[in-house]
Order: structure tokens, then C-alpha cells, then sequence
């Protein structure tokens, strides 16, 4: 990984691919917080708590399902 595409990535300029995981997991090494499904899963939670941030000021348009579909 070099210096850019870090810089780039702790600027929020870029997200965490599952190629980007496997580099950092190879880098730091899963004992010093480089396990690659632990960036993905932060990347998730990230990109998750975003999209709520813009669901809150414009509402998604969905009618919820039917009783029997929700609960099967």
C-alpha cells in the first residue's frame, strides 16, 4: 500500500474494497488490528450509518410487506 492510496483512504476520499482489506490485513497483520473482515465490516457500518443520515432527510418510499411475508 502506498503512501496516496493511505492518505486517501484516512481522508475519507476512498473506501475500504475487499482488495483494500487483504492489503491492510497484509500490512499490519491480524494481531495489530489489521483483520480485513474487521475493515469491511467497519466500512459497512460506515457506508450503513450514511445512507441513514440521507434515508432521515429524504424518506425512502416503501410500502412495508404483508404480515405473512414479514414474519416467514
Amino acid at each position: 500500500m502506498n503512501r496516496v492510496t493511505l492518505s486517501r483512504l484516512l481522508n475519507e476520499k476512498a473506501g475500504v474494497s475487499p482488495e483494500m482489506a487483504l492489503r491492510i490485513e497484509a500490512w499490519l497483520g491480524k494481531a495489530r488490528g489489521g483483520d480485513a473482515r474487521l475493515w469491511l465490516a467497519m466500512q459497512s457500518d460506515y457506508d450503513l450509518w450514511h445512507q441513514e443520515q440521507r434515508v432521515k432527510a429524504v424518506p425512502l418510499n416503501v410500502k412495508p410487506a404483508p404480515a405473512e411475508v414479514a414474519g416467514a
